[in-house]
């Protein structure tokens, strides 16, 4: 890999040091990824439940799950005095363990809505269960302190997938006990698709395709059935980069941390670390739905109308990748994998799609090198096809026309152009792909959100990991800005704006895995001090006092948008397993039956609520989770037994 030592290109250099890197240089989000899940849903009145306030004068808000030992701990207290306010740190029998004070942040954070001071207790490292903060006449929940507090965590946010697995059932022997049971029959196996033909909701006519196609692995993407290639890709990049992690990085992962028979599959004990077996379903659905045919299809190339009909281009789409498939209807909210006989089609290949192959076929390749020859070989040709294809038909774009499936718009693709060449080049070490990632990446925007849409920082973390000088500069860049938003925020979260967009915990999730692959990097505490920040702020320390992730903290989430997850609405379904995470605060827009009554109620992060039909904050999603996952990960790898060393 000395190849990897070369300069990857000066213009990534400039992009750290020239371009504007305010928070408002951030790339705009994608607030609205899937549309109303049912008619029924959005016709029936719904007031918003009684439930989540925002915490009151003197409430201590705090990670109610639990803190790393020898990690950073802090939390906050509700309050405009501008007096610091003494706090105690009590045991499990009540006995106070140590003290200190506060100090004033705030007297209105504009994201909560709320007086704030903040307060650390870093300087405890007892190990135990059941400790708590006192501050005046308030009691926090409680919460443990350990060296590895996020092991299962890691596994039960990695479990989601299986819970989540496209055709395949949903078993006894491989779910926690829980009442009613997680089980489930399989639903939409064996069904060849073919392409959709007839008019969308632009009025473009697609005539369809005579091939068919069976889908194969992946995952169902979020509350429904749909299957969508760039979450399908982000979350298998999260999952492989977290192997490669321990495969080549310079920290030292814990033995069998998720290793064979580590997690509750089918596949356990089948001599292959199960987050491999699960990593696998995700790049073998993408390379199911890789058009094989050379008839011409028909694609929307190039710049279109903002309304009415697309213009659509005969076009090669043999070795690109359709974008999507999903039902030609939402289906409804009593629909069930098993009773879902919408029909399903795919919907037309995209330059994005093909892309998202091509980089986590090749990341396959290197990962799975050793481990499966076989499938590494089919991934890389898979790769090499898909990259061709996207130079020969570099402008497919998605536009978002279809009812029945979230839009997953994308009509910049040049960070997908820049991913994929270079995963392609640690790869295989051919000048061929390094060029191209020259030629067509001027310069990576390393600054800002990344997603399914946004993922030139997947190409600067993977560069990162075999120590491009470039790289190194762009993630030590983008690190200390996320830092530095969170010195800005007055909860401590690495995030400085007042807007939280569909899916929030998603992107603070995000950060943390940026933040997690800098102090892996670059040893500097103040990385894993913001990491730590972002899980601290979905498992409780925010302005609802909830955690956002199901069963952990006093308060979890417990109603997420779901077809299954439901047993709020319906007591024969379950509720959710543990280590599922919510979409989160949204306050950019307000669409569902929920989310419109709160419409200028609430401030910044006090816009959510536990309710299913509320899908704009409380859905869930393949690549949440899988960043969830990452970051459980990462900080359970703290532990000084796995890595030599203290954490920070």
């Amino acid at each position: 890999m000395r190849h990897l030592a070369l300069i990857l290109t000066a213009a990534l250099l400039a992009a750290c040091e020239g371009k504007d890197m305010s928070p408002m240089a951030e790339p705009t989000q994608n607030i609205l990824l899937r549309a109303p899940v049912s008619s029924a849903a959005s016709e029936k009145p719904r007031e918003a439940p009684p439930q989540s306030p925002p915490a009151t004068t003197g409430a201590i808000l705090i990670n109610q799950h639990g803190f790393l030992q020898y990690g950073p701990k802090s939390g906050l207290i509700v309050s405009a005095g501008l007096s610091p306010i003494p706090f105690t740190v009590r045991n499990d029998r009540g006995q106070t363990v140590l003290s200190g004070v506060s100090t004033f942040v705030t007297a209105n954070d504009p994201q909560s809505g709320l007086p704030l001071h903040r307060f650390d207790f870093s300087e405890l490292k007892t190990h135990g269960e059941g400790f708590t903060i006192a501050a005046g006449s308030a009691v926090s929940d409680p919460f443990d302190i350990s060296l590895r507090p996020f092991t299962q965590l890691s596994r039960d946010s990695l479990s989601y997938f299986y819970q989540s697995r496209f055709a395949d059932p949903v078993e006894p022997s491989f779910v926690p006990a829980q009442t009613p049971s997680l089980t489930r029959a399989a639903g939409h196996a064996d069904r060849a698709h073919t392409c959709f033909a007839g008019t969308d909701e632009r009025g473009t006519r697609w005539p369809g395709c005579s091939y068919t196609l069976t889908t194969q692995g992946g995952w169902y993407d979020a509350g429904d059935y749909g299957q969508y290639s760039a979450n399908t890709g982000f979350a298998t990049w999260m999952m492989l980069n977290m192997a490669e992690r321990g495969k080549v990085s310079k920290a030292v992962m814990c033995p069998a941390q998720l290793g064979d028979d580590t997690l509750r599959m089918p596949e356990a004990g089948n001599g292959m670390a199960d987050l491999l077996d699960e990593a696998r379903r995700g790049v073998e659905n993408l390379m199911s739905i890789q058009v094989t045919s050379t008839e011409l299809t028909s694609l929307a190339r190039g710049p279109q109308a903002a309304s009415g009909p697309l213009r659509l281009t005969a076009t090669n789409s043999q070795g690109m990748v359709h974008h999507k498939v999903h039902g030609i209807r939402w289906p409804g909210d009593d629909i069930l994998p098993a009773t879902d006989d919408i029909p399903r089609r795919l919907y037309p290949p995209t330059t994005a799609a093909t892309l998202h192959l091509a980089a986590t076929g090749a990341q396959c390749a290197r990962v799975f090198r050793g481990r499966d020859n076989a499938l590494a070989e089919r991934c890389l040709s898979a790769a090499r096809t898909a990259f061709a294809a996207a130079l020969r038909v570099p402008d497919a774009y998605a536009w978002g026309e279809f009812t029945g499936g979230g839009p997953y718009d994308d009509q910049d693709v040049i960070d997908e152009f820049g991913w994929a060449a270079a995963e392609l080049w640690i790869t295989t070490g051919e000048e061929f792909y390094r060029d191209n990632m020259i030629r067509l990446v001027p310069q990576f925007r390393v600054y800002g959100a990344f997603d399914w849409r946004n993922l030139d920082n997947l190409a600067v973390m993977s560069l990162s990991l075999y120590n491009d000088p470039r790289a190194l500069d762009a993630l030590r860049v983008l690190a200390d800005r996320y830092v530095a938003e969170g010195e800005e925020s007055a909860t401590g979260i690495p995030w400085s704006r007042e807007e939280f967009y569909w899916g929030s915990n998603g992107t603070m999730m995000n950060r943390a895995v940026v933040l997690g692959h800098a102090h892996d990097t670059f040893l500097r505490p103040e990385y894993l001090r913001a990491n730590v920040a972002s899980m601290d702020y979905v498992l409780g320390r925010n302005a609802l006092s909830r955690s956002f992730v199901s069963g952990y903290g006093e308060r979890p989430m417990r109603n997420p948008h779901h077809r299954f997850w439901r047993n709020g609405e319906d007591a024969t379904l379950p509720a959710p397993p543990p280590g599922v995470l919510s979409g989160g605060p949204n306050n950019v827009n307000f669409l569902d039956p929920i989310g419109s009554t709160l419409r200028g109620q609430c401030t910044g992060m006090t816009c959510w609520r536990d309710d299913y039909a509320t899908y704009s904050m409380n859905e869930v999603a393949i690549n949440w989770n899988a960043a969830l996952a990452w970051n459980a990960h990462w900080l359970d790898r703290q532990a000084p037994s796995c890595t030599g060393r203290l954490p920070g």
